[in-house]
């Protein structure tokens, strides 16, 4: 399932207890972690205030992704290859 919300306020929000992976090339790590949601941010990477969303959410796991840029059609097989 494909959902899009208006902020990223509003995904946290409706997370509940689930587990989710985000993508982001700000970090310089990887995370190997289980997650049943994956985050694909915007274009220009997520910002300052952002970013700080995402890590004050504990569960929100964000891992480095190699690409600055990937396209829809080979983000979704990346995603699925990463959640486990």
């Amino acid at each position: 399932e494909v959902y899009i919300y208006s902020n990223l306020s509003d995904f946290i929000e409706k997370l509940g207890t689930k587990k989710v992976l985000a993508f982001t090339t700000e970090l310089n790590e990887e995370t190997g972690a289980s997650a049943s949601v994956v985050l694909v941010g915007p274009e220009g990477g997520f910002s300052d205030s952002e970013l700080k969303m995402l890590t004050s959410s504990e569960n929100i796991l964000l891992t480095r992704l190699p690409n600055p840029i990937m396209k829809s059609v080979t983000a979704v097989p990346f995603a699925l290859g990463k959640i486990q």
